[in-house]
C-alpha cells in the first residue's frame, strides 16, 4: 500500500481511480464539470496520480447520496505551485464506514495529461493491475470536511 500512497505526483509509476463500485474493467464514462471546465468533460476513464485524491473520488457517490438534502460541494485538486493536494468536503453527511474502491493502474506516457495536473485521461477501457477496498475511517484526516454530521 505504501508504493501506492508514496506515488510520485508529477512522474507517477502507477496512476488510479476512485469508485463506489467494483468492476472488473474501468470503462469510458461522459463527464461533466459544475464549473464548466473543458479539462474535466470527456467521454474517457478519468485517472490521478494522487492515491488519497483517489480516495474522495471512491466515496464521493455515497456521500453525495448521505447528503441529498444539503446544498453539498465538494472540491480535489492539486496546488502545483505548493506542491500540495487538496480536498475539500463541504456541508455533508459522512459515515465512518463507507466503503470504496481504488482502481491501480501502470503510468501509461500515451493517456492524455495537461502541465502540472495530477489528472490523467485514458481514450479507452482499462482493466486495472489491482483493487484496493478502502474505508472512509481509514482516510478522513486528509480532507478538510466542513459542516458535517455524523451519520449512521
Amino acid at each position: 500500500m505504501n508504493k501506492y500512497e508514496n506515488n510520485n505526483l508529477q512522474k507517477p509509476e502507477y496512476l488510479f481511480h476512485g469508485s463506489s463500485k467494483l468492476l472488473k474493467i474501468l470503462e469510458q464514462r461522459q463527464a461533466h464539470d459544475l464549473n464548466n471546465n473543458p479539462d474535466n468533460e470527456d467521454f474517457a476513464v478519468f485517472l490521478t496520480s494522487s492515491f488519497i485524491v483517489a480516495t474522495a473520488y471512491a466515496f464521493q457517490d455515497k456521500i453525495k447520496e448521505l447528503s441529498e438534502e444539503l446544498n453539498c460541494q465538494f472540491e480535489m485538486g492539486y496546488d502545483a505551485d505548493n506542491d500540495k493536494i487538496f480536498i475539500k468536503m463541504d456541508n455533508v453527511n459522512i459515515d465512518d464506514n463507507i466503503e470504496g474502491f481504488i482502481y491501480v493502474v501502470p503510468f501509461n506516457e500515451n493517456y492524455e495529461h495537461h502541465g502540472r495536473s495530477i489528472q490523467y485521461k485514458c481514450h479507452e477501457n482499462i482493466k486495472p493491475i489491482d483493487v484496493i477496498k478502502v474505508k472512509l475511517s481509514d482516510y478522513k484526516n486528509y480532507y478538510a470536511i466542513n459542516n458535517s454530521t455524523k451519520s449512521k
